[in-house]
């Protein structure tokens, strides 16, 4: 029987190293919508259904998580901008590439600079992200089966905001 040695690692992203991953991201071209959230979502399943480190896994849902709100037309048309869905359409495509800085094949390492990426792009519409979590939270409780879109979701912030204002103002 073979005796197989665990060994961990620590690895350091360095601000050159961050700006480097970063201009790959904005390089990435992402002209083929449909194609490039296809070929990201069955990268999705394919990595999920094999026994993929449970750091990568993180990292496909936070980008799975993206795509869902890339993919809400009533979020995506009136909250992101051109940039945000830049970045996540460039990390879905830099997912979909097999052969990129750190080729996907080396077993246990060959998805380390895709997470990278896909920090990248989280961390830039990271506000995005926590609005769009929020909405989805706000809609699930306030829509009652009825249609809830932005503008209820904004309306609402501004009442659970002027609710507070005024339980302080009480407890005074």
């Amino acid at each position: 029987m073979e005796n197989i040695m665990n060994t961990s690692y620590n690895l350091t992203i360095t601000n050159e190293i961050n700006t480097h991953f970063e201009n790959i991201l904005n390089s990435i071209n992402t002209t083929n919508n449909v194609d490039t959230i296809s070929q990201a979502r069955k990268n999705f399943v394919k990595l999920k259904a094999t026994k993929t480190n449970p750091y990568v896994l993180k990292h496909i849902d936070d980008l799975e998580k993206m795509l869902q709100m890339f993919e809400d037309k009533q979020w995506s048309l009136s909250e992101l901008s051109q940039s945000d869905r830049h970045y996540i359409l460039s990390a879905c495509q830099y997912l979909i590439q097999e052969d990129d800085v750190i080729p996907d094949n080396i077993p246990n390492i060959g998805l380390l600079d895709d997470c990278i990426i896909i920090d990248i792009a989280s961390n830039k519409i990271k506000k995005q992200l926590n609005n769009y979590h929020d909405f989805k939270h706000t809609k699930a409780v306030y829509s009652k089966d009825e249609e809830f879109n932005v503008n209820d979701w904004r309306k609402t912030k501004q009442q659970e905001k002027f609710s507070r204002i005024r339980n302080r103002r009480n407890k005074r």
